[in-house]
């Protein structure tokens, strides 16, 4: 359908009152910065639109132009690799009136990977403004934004496949992107009424069988950028901050690889090598590690609650500060493991080997530790609450300061462990075994 790059014709302006153009205020508060503190740019034209904003959001009409061309422009100089100053110029710009500049900076934030900034190159596209109309290639760019789990994006991109603007209509593929904008929990109330409302009324006109195709893809659709991410990961060893949740890894070799910052809940790693890997700061909750071998990983500040780790080998394994709440580990390997500051309450570690392992003040409360090797193991000032270590040996083990409040320690082998200021009160020591321990004589009690 042709267009001036000034005139939208009656059938345009009737759909197009449906897209998504003024964002202010449209999405709720979510964001991890990727600058550390909140810049003047920040401040004067943070979009509520951005999911990667650091400052409160400032509506279009209230954004002060020159001012904010100014801070921004010296943001872009300081920062010149961070694609939310890119795209905030490109918006102060158009407050101007310089949609031809404010074009090019949306254009380097939209290659650049920034999700509001490709929606915002795309509107630019829709409207004729700074660029000349196409609403074909409004839709390539609506599609990248799309992809990254842009609500707005999302909603636009099902018009023009329900309109047939800029692409072959399609009606099914319009009911996708509806449906995938209103499940959005990151938009208000309003918002998601409305895009769930303009779900509702097209799938009424659906024939049955076509509504049942694409409610089968929408259960099983995979934004674009985490197929982009699991290219990247099989084309390199770094895929840092990569989005993989719900990932099969089982056929790959991940020994080293770098995936520091990664989503990676609930994949599944059953079996493969992944020695050495960087999984700092990570997200494995409820991830499958079983049998997978970690050796020497460093898994420091990760979050592995509820991970599934049954036989997994993680000796030499860094697992500092890391939360372990709930994880199963029975029959792991941690030989030589540090587990310094690590939450590991109600943790379950039947039969795992933890010989010499650091659990200096790990939280081991109501953790399961029955039958598990723990030989050498230093559990200063850890706390032992209520963990149940029934049959686990600790011989030679260093406990110096640790709270057993209502632990657990029948059949227990403590053979020259070292006790010296551990807090007991209420222990069951029922049938350990008891020779050459240090400060078991007087321990502390509060």
């Amino acid at each position: 359908m042709n267009r001036s790059t000034s005139h939208w014709s009656a059938s345009a302006q009737c759909w197009r009152t449906m897209l998504v153009v003024v964002v202010t205020g449209l999405i709720a508060l979510s964001a991890t910065p990727k600058a550390a503190e909140p810049h003047l740019c920040d401040q004067l034209t943070a979009s509520a639109l951005d999911i990667e904003r650091v400052a409160n959001a400032v509506s279009f009409k209230d954004i002060d132009g020159a001012l904010a061309v100014d801070a921004c422009e010296a943001a872009v100089d300081a920062f010149p690799e961070v694609t939310r100053f890119q795209y905030q110029l490109g918006r102060a710009l158009a407050r101007t009136d310089k949609h031809v500049e404010a074009q090019v900076w949306h254009l380097k934030a939209a290659r650049g990977a920034h999700a509001a900034a490709q929606y915002s190159y795309g509107l630019g596209y829709a409207l004729g403004r700074g660029v000349p109309q196409s609403s074909r290639n409004a839709v390539w760019w609506w599609r990248k934004a799309a992809e990254q789990q842009l609500a707005n994006a999302q909603f636009n991109l099902a018009a023009m496949y329900e309109q047939g603007e800029g692409v072959k209509r399609d009606t099914a593929e319009a009911y996708l992107w509806y449906s995938l904008a209103a499940r959005q929990k990151t938009l208000r109330l309003e918002l998601q009424e409305r895009f769930a409302s303009e779900r509702d009324r097209l799938a009424a006109t659906l024939d049955p069988s076509v509504l049942a195709s694409a409610e089968v893809r929408l259960k099983t659709w995979t934004p674009g950028f985490v197929a982009e991410h699991y290219r990247q990961l099989l084309n390199g060893k770094d895929c840092t901050r990569c989005v993989l949740q719900r990932g099969d890894f089982r056929n790959l070799d991940l020994r080293g690889v770098n995936l520091r910052g990664a989503d990676l809940e609930f994949g599944n790693f059953r079996g493969i090598e992944m020695r050495g890997a960087d999984l700092r700061s990570a997200n494995l909750a409820h991830a499958s590690l079983s049998g997978t071998n970690l050796g020497g990983a460093n898994i420091s500040d990760a979050n592995l609650y509820y991970a599934v780790m049954y036989g997994t080998y993680l000796a030499r394994a860094n697992l500092d500060r890391a939360n372990m709440r709930n994880a199963r580990l029975t029959m792991a390997d941690l030989t030589d493991a540090s587990l310094r500051n690590t939450d590991l309450r109600e943790t379950h570690f039947g039969n795992s080997i933890l010989t010499r392992a650091n659990l200096i003040s790990a939280n081991l409360e109501h953790a399961s530790m029955r039958s598990a090797n723990l030989r050498g193991a230093d559990l200063s000032n850890a706390n032992l609450s209520n963990a149940d270590f029934s049959n686990a040996n600790l011989e030679g083990a260093t406990l110096v300061g640790a709270e057993l409040r209502g632990a657990v320690f029948k059949s227990v082998n403590l053979t020259e462990a070292n006790l010296t200021d551990a807090i007991i009160d209420n222990t069951d020591f029922s049938d350990a075994k008891i020779r050459n321990v240090i400060g078991l004589a007087h321990p502390r009690v509060d």
